[in-house]
């Protein structure tokens, strides 16, 4: 990768997707469910409205957490909050230190976003924009490079490689990307963040399941895994955990069973739907009761 793509690259992306500065060396061994993220009292108001009114929660090591809720509830604001796109109101915690304690670049090192959009209009290849993960790591182009190549395998963007990534439709962009953010969390080991602002949003069926299976995944290795998503029933699928936000608040955090019941639903969306089980998996499946 070169200087000059690494220049435009920084001039260009969000301050929220890539960090830069120096800082600590290394974390000590977590535990899963060890709280990577603690939350306490965030507060946002955007004009005259409040978009979050002091929520506070952890996200655990080891957890696929899924946020859900209706249309400018939060959901994404919350995330924004939490990689300082927003001015913080509250306290954030990663790995029981303050946020504000962190140098940039080592956490960079260890907390991956991927927002709804990213913009990049540059004509780099697929395989220069997934290498442009690991402008915050230890390590030399080629060993980069290889990095960069098993996290296009894992999102099957690596016959893509060559590509010029503006030629791309939505959701191999939205792939590509995901590969550039795990390619940045390469040397997190298990202290790993992940957070994704709905990353199923333009992928076709295959690609849903697949990108959140790859999830499930990296939270099986230790990484904690935090998801805004619409589709109630992926999201009874994959989570280990469902966050509904209503109205700037958590109005209802467990699992899918807890948190995906018919009245939860009806109160929150104002819609009905029925739930049961799946036939093989045991998972809820909400179908539509709407008369």
């Amino acid at each position: 990768m070169s200087q000059a793509i690494q220049k435009i690259f920084l001039e260009t992306i969000n301050q929220n997707e890539l960090h830069s500065a120096d800082g600590l060396s290394h974390f000590n061994d977590q535990a899963v469910g060890h709280a990577f993220i603690q939350l306490h009292d965030l507060s946002l108001t955007l004009g005259n409205k409040v978009i979050l009114d002091k929520v506070s929660t952890h996200i655990s090591a080891g957890e696929l957490t899924i946020l859900l809720g209706p249309n400018g509830t939060g959901k994404s604001s919350l995330l924004k909050m939490i990689t300082g796109e927003y001015p913080t109101q509250g306290n954030i915690r990663f790995f029981d230190k303050a946020a504000n304690q962190w140098a940039p670049k080592q956490l960079a090192k260890h907390l991956g976003v991927l927002p709804q959009s990213s913009s990049l209009s540059f004509n780099f290849s697929v395989k220069e924009v997934v290498e442009l993960g690991g402008i915050p790591l230890d390590a030399n182009a080629a060993a980069i490079a290889q990095i960069a190549e098993k996290n296009m395998q894992l999102t099957d963007t690596a016959h893509l490689g060559d590509r010029m990534y503006p030629s791309l439709s939505g959701g191999e962009k939205q792939r590509v990307h995901l590969a550039r953010v795990l390619t940045q969390l390469a040397q997190a080991n298990q202290q790993k963040i992940l957070l994704l602002d709905e990353p199923t949003s333009a992928l076709d069926l295959s690609h849903q399941h697949q990108t959140l299976t790859l999830a499930k995944q990296l939270t099986g290795e230790g990484a904690a895994v935090v998801i805004v998503m619409h589709d109630l029933n992926l999201a009874a699928q994959y989570a280990d955990r469902v966050m509904i936000l209503n109205q700037g608040n958590i109005v209802a955090d467990g699992s899918p069973w807890q948190v995906l019941t018919e009245d939860n639903i009806k109160r929150v969306y104002n819609f009905n739907v029925s739930v049961m089980a799946h036939p093989e998996h045991g998972y809820p499946v909400l179908l539509n009761s709407q008369p």
